[in-house]
């Protein structure tokens, strides 16, 4: 039967098929424009662009793995250092105490036979012991070398004799003595030619 919307009246068709006939009131077409991902052949430029992308990646990904390497050194040495700063001020909170550098006094008392050390922003004395060996010897050693400065240099033990020019008597240079005549021993001819030897000082 045919379908009272069909426009052909000379159709021959016991029955309305409206995709076969062009002159179907209701056969009409929409056109949507669209674009999906269908797979392409590469032509040879476009391989040659792919390899180039990847040379410039490879050598991006190197540097930025030396930026990596310096940072990460960078924030170590920082991370350690303010590490450090965290240990030393909790140990203070702890303590409650810091050790600073602070004038002192140490007196050596050899008449007590001690060493004291005081600090002298409190006066607090923080050291209290005996005098060792060393000390001992180096204070026996100044008081000698005072008592010797004391009574001055020792006298000469020195014996010999001289005659009146200064000269030790029986040991004189024979180029500048001549011989006596009776005992052979060289005597001085400065002055008077005096034979000092045992002979004739007796």
């Amino acid at each position: 039967m045919k379908d009272k919307t069909c426009s052909n009246h000379r159709c021959s068709h016991d029955e309305c098929k409206g995709v076969d006939c062009d002159d179907y009131a209701y056969n009409h077409r929409r056109i949507k424009a669209s674009n999906r991902l269908l797979p392409c052949d590469l032509t040879t430029d476009e391989i040659i662009a792919q390899g180039e992308k990847i040379s410039i990646a490879r050598s991006t990904i190197s540097s930025a793995e030396e930026d990596f390497k310096a940072q990460k050194k960078a924030f170590d040495g920082l991370k350690s250092e303010q590490e450090g700063v965290i240990m030393r001020s909790c140990s203070l909170i702890d303590r409650k105490k810091e050790d600073r550098e602070v004038a002192c006094e140490t007196v050596h008392d050899f008449t007590s036979g001690k060493v004291t050390t005081t600090r002298l922003d409190t006066y607090v004395v923080i050291d209290d012991r005996p005098l060792n060996d060393d000390e001992l010897q180096q204070e026996l050693d100044l008081h000698a070398k005072n008592e010797e400065g004391e009574d001055g240099p020792e006298a000469s033990t020195d014996t010999t004799e001289v005659g009146p020019s200064g000269k030790p008597a029986g040991n004189v240079d024979p180029i500048e003595c001549s011989i006596c005549a009776e005992c052979g021993e060289p005597f001085e001819t400065e002055d008077t030619e005096e034979c000092f030897c045992e002979k004739h000082r007796a």
